[in-house]
Order: structure tokens, then C-alpha cells, then sequence
């Protein structure tokens, strides 16, 4: 988690395209920041297969959460 031990996150929106049926073998998925602000995070995140072929594609916005006092 990005923000860390300031605070907490929780998801806002998620949305994800799934390309291929994968039914055995190894998947990466690598997530990437698109935007880090005070309040929320979007990031992207992809999977691929074996052979580099993308199985998924998700994007996620998380509001972030900071302890009152």
C-alpha cells in the first residue's frame, strides 16, 4: 500500500477486462501508479501469461484515509 503507516485505503471504483481464458500455467501481474494524491490513488494494473500475452488489464481509484487526532 502506498500511503503507508499514515493511513489506510478503501477501493472507491474498480474496473477490469479480462482478454483470454488462462486455465494452468504461471501469470505476472504488475501494478503501476497513474495518480498519487492527498485524497485518492488510481493505479493500473495487468496480467500476463507465460508468453507475454496480456490476460487482464484493471483500473482501481482508492480514496485515502488518515487517522483523526
Amino acid at each position: 500500500m502506498w500511503l503507508g503507516e499514515k493511513g489506510q485505503v478503501v477501493g472507491v471504483n474498480n474496473n477490469t477486462d479480462f482478454y483470454r481464458a488462462v486455465r494452468e500455467g504461471m501469470l505476472t501481474s504488475t501494478a503501476t501508479p497513474i495518480h498519487r494524491g492527498r485524497s485518492q490513488q488510481v493505479w493500473v494494473a495487468e496480467t500476463v501469461d507465460a508468453e507475454g500475452r496480456t490476460v487482464a488489464r484493471g483500473q482501481v481509484r482508492l480514496q485515502n484515509l488518515y487517522p483523526q487526532g
